[in-house]
């Protein structure tokens, strides 16, 4: 600039990032001086600042050695990026700040474990922003925060989707796993009402004997490898620390073909049929009984056939039975999982029509007699109970002649 007049001046059109140096000289009637000695480097850029303070830190967790704290970054960063932070804290009874990280060790993140801390000793803390020009103010200062653990009542379910009961085929895997939280961590125990026989494992869980726990620090899961109907019935979790306690309770109910039938009866037997009458099996399979499967054997024949397809009442009579021969029977209940055992008839049944007694032989007659004998005759009864006559029984009445 030639011909300025006063003492400052405002260098335009400088390109960001280049190294600069100015020197100036005077003028007077007699010409240009010599210049002055030139200034030190510099590089033409924004000024930079110190950043605005952060936001006042919040506690996010504690523990009786550990506060954990988090804040927001500064709203204006002075014209170049924040480097980090520097966490200061102040223990009660003091009046000194002191850093929990050092000046070259800035915090990257809005956020801080502070460790190390006395138990139930209450501490404040503030925070410093950092960037190029230097630090910033500190933020707000925390209210006295005690160094406890912090203490949640638990909280536990099972995770078995919106049912509330659990619904499984006998041989299957059963699991039943649950989701505990709380502070401290709690300690779970399970529970099992039903007619599995029980164990109690790892000294607290009272579980069937042949099921697996499976156990971390925030789940526990009941694992039955191969349920049976035993295995129904109702598992509980009870998760308990110093904050309290919650129970869950889960109901398992395993399907399964029904038991055997009851009491399997044979009556009303004739020479080509027989009435068999039964009760309901003492266990259902956990599902309704839609029928019963009846079949029948010759004491001699190897197979069993199938006597109907499906017999919906406890009452059947079985039909084209053979003249004199001997059977066995056998009824099954049916549900939709599958076919139960059978109940047999133990004692062979022989097709004939009923046998019952004689009635009384008719017109019986004396004929001749002498000194020692007497002769009778009779015909034979109009009814002979279903079977041939093989033999007739004579009876004698004395009289005792005294009287």
């Amino acid at each position: 600039k030639v011909g300025l007049k006063g003492v400052e001046f405002n260098v335009p059109r400088l390109i960001e990032g280049v190294k600069y140096q100015f020197r100036a000289m005077a003028i007077n009637a007699a010409g240009i001086g010599p210049p002055s000695e030139p200034s030190d480097p510099a590089v033409a850029g924004d000024p930079i600042y110190p950043p605005g303070p952060p936001s006042c830190p919040e506690v996010k967790d504690k523990t009786k050695s550990s506060i954990s704290l988090a804040w927001k970054p500064p709203a204006k960063d002075g014209g170049s990026p924040i480097k980090g932070y520097i966490v200061e804290m102040q223990e009660e009874g003091t009046t000194d700040w002191k850093p929990v990280n050092e000046p070259d060790k800035l915090l990257t993140a809005c956020e801080c474990v502070v460790p190390n801390l006395k138990e139930l000793r209450k501490y404040r803390f503030r925070v410093k922003a950092v960037n190029e020009a230097g630090e910033s103010e500190p933020s707000d200062t925390t209210g006295e925060i005690p160094a406890t653990d912090i203490q949640e009542v638990p909280e536990v379910f099972i995770d078995i989707g919106a049912q509330d009961c659990l619904v499984c085929k006998a041989g299957s895997q059963v699991k039943i796993p649950a989701v505990i939280k709380g502070r401290p961590t709690p300690k779970s125990s399970w529970e099992f009402d039903g007619k599995a026989k029980k164990a109690m494992k790892d000294g607290v869980h009272d579980i069937p004997e042949d099921a697996q726990l499976e156990t971390a620090e925030n789940s526990s899961v009941i694992i039955i490898p191969e349920c049976t109907r035993a295995h129904s019935g109702k598992y509980s979790i009870t998760a308990k620390n110093k904050a309290g306690q919650k129970t869950a309770n889960c109901r398992v109910k395993v399907m399964d073909a029904p038991g055997p039938p009851k009491d399997l009866k044979v009556s009303d037997i004739t020479r080509g049929s027989c009435r068999l009458s039964w009760k309901m099996p003492d266990d259902d399979g956990g599902d309704r009984i839609k029928g019963y499967v009846i079949e029948k054997k010759t004491i001699d024949g190897k197979a069993w056939t199938k006597v109907n397809p499906n017999c919906g009442s406890t009452t059947f009579v079985v039909p084209d039975l053979i003249s004199e021969q001997q059977y066995f029977f056998r009824v099954r209940a049916e549900n939709r999982f599958g076919i139960g055992p059978p109940a047999e008839t133990i004692q062979r049944t022989t097709a004939r029509d009923p046998i019952y007694p004689p009635d009384p032989p008719i017109k019986l007659k004396i004929g001749l007699i002498t000194k020692n004998t007497v002769h009778l005759s009779w015909k034979p009864p109009k009814n002979d109970g279903g079977s041939p006559v093989t033999h007739y029984i004579v009876e004698c009445l004395a009289w005792d002649p005294t009287g």
